[in-house]
């Protein structure tokens, strides 16, 4: 379950990424040809949003995957949920902060 919701946190983050580049390449390339008659179609783009995409997804993956490149990024790190809060806080004042370290990794 952790792996699956690690790759959907940042497939979600490179995705966007990915998109976003290809975006403003597609933009630029259509400003480039806006006087000719070509035009992109629609296998073409979806071509190079597939693309996008994989791009994203790698680069996001190669990012959380290096040393603690998952544990450190707020933005795709999962805390502990609130409820537990106290129960940990507990837990390390008792000694007992590597098995909490240990929950949260």
């Amino acid at each position: 379950m952790r792996r699956f919701l690690l790759a959907a946190a940042v497939l979600g983050a490179g995705a966007a990424a990915g998109c976003a580049g290809f975006l403003d390449r597609l933009a630029a390339g259509s400003t480039a040809t806006q006087g000719s008659s070509s035009s992109l179609d629609e296998r073409t783009v979806a071509q190079g949003l597939r693309e996008a995409l994989r791009v994203g997804a790698e680069r996001a993956v190669a990012a959380a995957s290096r040393t603690d490149g998952f544990l450190e990024n707020e933005l795709i790190r999962i805390a502990v949920p609130d409820e537990l809060r106290t129960m940990t806080q507990a837990l390390r004042k008792l000694g007992l902060g590597d098995r909490v370290d240990e929950l949260e990794v």
